[in-house]
């Protein structure tokens, strides 16, 4: 989706979390994306959605939220984001050995945009 040129246009930066539950016999592996728009963004669940889907040739479900400027908001969205991908199954040694093996040397978590170098930018410290 980042290579897309309606991507580029409506989004500065973000971070991307794989994101795999279990729950009955089925694995949900999904991304959870925090996504800082563009000031002049048309971004919109519908938009998204046909572009995942266009995308992927199958899944078409997309959920925005937005997040304001509180603490509590900012609380919440932390620990959605942290929380363990692993939980449904850690104690079922087999799930998590599958689990393991599938995730074995891949990207669960990456900043893209904006947010990859934050080191120097001063608008990150308030």
């Amino acid at each position: 989706m980042r290579r897309t040129a309606f991507w580029k246009a409506n989004i500065k930066g973000g971070l991307a979390r794989l994101h795999i539950d279990h729950t009955g016999d089925n694995w949900h592996p999904h991304f959870d994306i925090i996504i800082e728009e563009q000031a002049e963004s048309n971004l919109n669940d519908m938009t998204l959605s046909t572009l995942w889907e266009s995308i992927t040739d199958d899944s078409h479900y997309v959920n925005i939220q937005t997040v304001t400027h509180n603490e509590l908001s900012h609380l919440k969205l932390s620990t959605y984001i942290l929380k363990p991908t692993f939980k449904s199954i850690a104690d079922n040694e087999t799930l998590m050995f599958e689990y393991s093996q599938a995730v074995r040397k891949k990207k669960k978590l990456q900043r893209f945009g904006t947010w990859t170098n934050t080191k120097n930018r001063k608008d990150w410290i308030k």
